[in-house]
């Protein structure tokens, strides 16, 4: 199925592992370009190994303020563009309401939701300056 992606370049945050890097996979087969974003130095460059000289990988920890604009800025500086992004992010350590601790839950939530909403932020903003805002698409795997 061709999904008209050739030549589009997107960020694709958790790209690394699970959802988040089976659809960098789809994205690439589509003939798209990805930015795999994720915590790990080695599961990212495992990852954009992986997906080849279409994929370019960048380890950031998005509770970070600084991470949204890095992760754009590498999408426009490697492909020339940003036609959107998949936002997968995991939650806090698996446990219970009751055994999670409050900074447990205040990092998930930096992560998970903050730092969601600064990519989402980025990313519109540079494809609103690079024309390409209403072909765009942003989606989000949450935890």
């Amino acid at each position: 199925m061709d999904l008209g992606l050739e030549g589009r370049a997107y960020v694709v945050t958790g790209g690394s592992k699970g959802l988040g890097r089976a659809t960098a996979h789809a994205l690439v087969d589509e003939g798209a370009r990805v930015v795999v974003v994720s915590r790990s130095p080695e599961h990212v460059a495992e990852a954009a190994r992986t997906l080849g000289p279409a994929a370019t990988g960048l380890a950031l920890d998005l509770s970070e303020p600084a991470a949204a604009d890095a992760a754009v800025a590498q999408c426009v500086a490697a492909f020339g563009r940003i036609d959107g992004a998949l936002l997968s992010v995991g939650g806090p350590p698996a446990g219970s309401v009751m055994t999670t601790t409050d900074a447990q839950w205040r990092s998930a939530f930096e992560s998970v939701f903050v730092g969601s909403v600064r990519v989402a932020r980025a990313v519109v903003s540079a494809m609103r300056e690079g024309g390409t805002a209403s072909e765009g698409a942003l989606a989000w795997v949450l935890s």
